[in-house]
């Protein structure tokens, strides 16, 4: 049995096992992928994690963080997590190869089970993200400061961006495939007072294209099937397009056991979920900044009051 499993081996769940076997907890990560990092290592470029000067890439601070962890007695279990059992003090993580008891459970799968997922899923969505699409202005507004920026999607979040993204770009275009985007009166007015923002209403994006990097995408007009070829503007050495469409959801095998909203995981301040024993941290949290740097700490919180509740229970 083990006293501290994890769920998700990004840097919330990196950080997580490092906390919780220093501590002298016998630990294990789940990760269905065949790498550690979760989203984090996919990304080609981070100039926000403190440490790295010059900045630097997902990949090499992913391998950092792993090394960290292969110092410590922790278990790396590559298997997908189908279904839970917490009723019972000794919580039971079903995967698909076996099933595992432990006395204190950290979920930290991110926004997405799988970094390969695409949330509008059409043509080279996946294969230029992190290559031109981003779909997180705070971490990547920097690299299209003074170029024309587009936003995909229709609710509050793509709002939001897009103002956050007016302050780095020239120009930004909001990109909605509804007659009009689903805001609330704060947003509306907001954008309305900002000059370098505009919206195209029922517009489908169909396809990324490019060679290496996002050099042009194709959207179509829902009322009359025109299709229109969209590039960089002139001057423009790259294209940004940032997608806030809503994102895969991670949390569907604990649905209806674990209270969520809208398919984020409700804790309070100690990573505490409803449920006594069993914890969340990073993105798949319900919170307001979703970045490496508070994904590491919700990690440390998580996994100290785990220690706290396997002390103070078993």
């Amino acid at each position: 049995m083990y006293d501290c499993i994890i769920v998700g081996g990004g840097p919330a769940g990196m950080t997580a096992a490092i906390y919780a076997a220093r501590a002298g907890m016998k630990t294990g990560i789940i990760e269905k992928l065949n790498t550690l990092g979760g989203a984090m290592y996919k990304t080609s470029r981070i100039d926000n994690y403190p440490g790295f000067e010059t900045g630097s890439t997902g990949p090499e601070i992913t391998s950092a963080m792993e090394k960290q962890v292969k110092e410590f007695d922790i278990d790396i279990i590559n298997d997908r997590v189908i279904g839970l059992n917490l009723n019972d003090k000794v919580k039971k993580v079903f995967c698909i190869d076996k099933e595992i008891e432990t006395k204190s459970l950290i979920l930290a799968m991110g926004v997405s089970q799988s970094v390969e997922e695409s949330v509008l899923k059409v043509p080279g969505e996946k294969e230029f993200a992190g290559r031109g699409i981003s779909y997180c202005g705070t971490c990547d507004a920097p690299f299209f400061r003074n170029m024309h920026i587009y936003v995909i999607g229709n609710k509050d979040e793509a709002a939001e961006e897009a103002i956050y993204l007016s302050d780095f770009g020239k120009k930004v275009t909001i990109i909605t495939n509804k007659e009009k985007m689903n805001i609330s009166d704060y947003f509306e007015k907001s954008i309305k007072e900002i000059d370098n923002i505009e919206i195209w209403n029922n517009k489908k994006v169909l396809e990324f294209k490019g060679n290496g990097i996002l050099e042009e995408f194709v959207i179509e007009d829902r009322n009359t099937k025109e299709q229109i070829n969209i590039k960089p503007d002139e001057g423009d050495f790259a294209m940004g397009v940032f997608i806030f469409a809503g994102k895969p959801n991670s949390t569907n095998f604990i649905d209806n056991i674990v209270d969520l909203e809208n398919g984020s995981i409700i804790t309070d301040e100690f990573m505490q979920t409803n449920i006594d024993g069993v914890f969340a941290a990073g993105d798949v949290r319900k919170k307001n900044l979703r970045q490496i740097v508070t994904a590491t700490s919700d990690g440390a919180i998580a996994a100290m009051n785990a220690r706290k509740y396997i002390k103070n229970n078993f």
